[in-house]
């Protein structure tokens, strides 16, 4: 399941045990319910900040000596709040939430290894991108597949960062195919962690099935300032968020929101009224759907893109996109689908379209659901997506939008 997004003006402090070690003159460790943090100095000033109720957008305003320390305090702030360190005013002193994912779990790498377009080009992307005798940092090293990618190019020394214990998993990869003295692994977040050297090549494999999900737009900002050679060149290079509107099958929608006939059935079988259930919000966020299933539903419009983000040079961290277009399908409007283009480099493109995407891919299509609409061929719709940084917040949102034609479309029951 998928964490909700964390709203910027909720009030957070620390909880009560936090434990904290010292490791070096700069390296200070601590140790959350979910997990831990290598954080140095920002970590202390953010613990006694917190000390106190604090709002990330309270955090966000306060000044800062220049770009680079806003983007780390924000960075370890999210951090401490992912691993429990920092939490609700209202949950500080109850049990943590488990992490929403962990990508240690075997079962993920074994599913993206197993998914050859995937996978493969990203590695034939790597060969076409580093050159001998390159430097090269990878994010989010997972088996350490692309970290050997980039040695077996030529690359003189790559530093594989990973924050998991599949990192010890990598190592030991590593180690059997022979690069261990070309590959270094890094334990850490890549925004808390250093490198001995700036890089000529940044590797970071980090699109979520929400393309922007895995923080990549933050993750990549951060390398560029403080790991990256200028112009250095980056896998992969551009990134494109879109989204389709859909209809999509009532059986599907049956067993994810509340609908008129389900509450009709429990008010029979159990004696009690739920249409208090129906007056809640019934768009759906944080689902996802196999391309196999989606690649079943009814598309209403041509697939719109609502980003296009030069991942070379990312300007920005916070995405508010819209989009207008016509229908192109009559039928019933039921929400939409979200799924990205990606140039990985050298020419090599991805994409997650189920129209488009492998048989075999690891990648799913995040899914919003709207109230039902019918629409006809000729109206318009109106997509929107987006993302904030200091949240972690994102989503696509679709409506219908009145037309001259045919005014607004009308409402069906569910």
């Amino acid at each position: 399941m998928s964490r909700a997004p964390l709203h910027p003006d909720v009030r957070l402090r620390r909880v009560a045990d936090v434990r904290m070690q010292l490791t070096g003159a700069n390296t200070l460790i601590i140790e959350g319910p979910t997990g831990t943090l290598d954080c140095g100095y920002v970590g202390v000033s953010l613990l006694q900040r917190f000390s106190q109720p604090t709002s990330l957008r309270e955090l966000a305003a306060e000044p800062a000596a220049g770009a680079q320390e806003w983007i780390d305090r924000t960075s370890v702030a999210l951090h401490m709040v992912r691993i429990g360190i920092v939490r609700d005013v209202e949950d500080a002193s109850r049990e943590p939430a488990p992490p929403s994912y962990s990508f240690d779990n075997p079962g993920d790498h074994v599913t993206m290894l197993d998914d050859s377009v995937r996978t493969g080009r990203f590695v034939e992307a790597v060969g076409r991108t580093v050159r001998p005798g390159d430097v090269v940092v990878e994010i989010g090293t997972g088996t350490g597949i692309l970290a050997m990618a980039a040695a077996r190019a030529g690359a003189q020394h790559v530093y594989a960062i990973e924050a998991g214990a599949i990192a010890e998993h990598a190592q030991w990869v590593i180690a059997a195919n022979g690069y261990a003295d070309r590959i270094t692994i890094i334990r850490g977040w890549s925004t808390t962690v250093s490198i001995p050297e700036r890089a000529d090549v940044l590797i970071s494999e980090t699109i979520g099935n929400d393309p922007l999900g895995e923080r990549i737009l933050e993750t990549i900002r951060d390398a560029s300032h403080r790991l990256l050679k200028p112009g250095a060149r980056v896998v992969p290079e551009r990134l494109r968020i879109i989204g389709v509107a859909v209809e999509i099958p009532d059986e599907w929608i049956a067993r994810r929101v509340y609908s008129e006939a389900a509450v009709r059935r429990w008010e029979e079988r159990y004696g009690f009224s739920f249409d208090a259930l129906l007056l809640k919000e019934r768009r759906l966020d944080g689902r996802w759907v196999s391309a196999d299933t989606a690649r079943a539903w009814t598309r209403l419009c041509r697939p719109q893109v609502l980003a296009d983000i030069d991942l070379r040079s990312v300007s920005t961290t916070t995405i508010d996109a819209e989009s207008v277009t016509p229908i192109t399908e009559s039928g019933r409007f039921d929400g939409g689908t979200l799924h990205f283009d990606a140039e990985l480099g050298g020419g090599i493109t991805l994409t997650s379209d189920p129209m488009a995407s492998a048989e075999d891919t690891s990648w799913r299509n995040a899914v919003t659901v709207e109230p039902p609409v019918q629409v006809r061929s000729g109206d318009r719709i109106r997509l929107r997506y987006r993302w904030s940084a200091l949240t972690g917040g994102s989503g696509l949102t679709i409506s219908p939008v009145e037309t001259a034609v045919h005014g607004a479309a009308g409402r069906v029951s569910s």
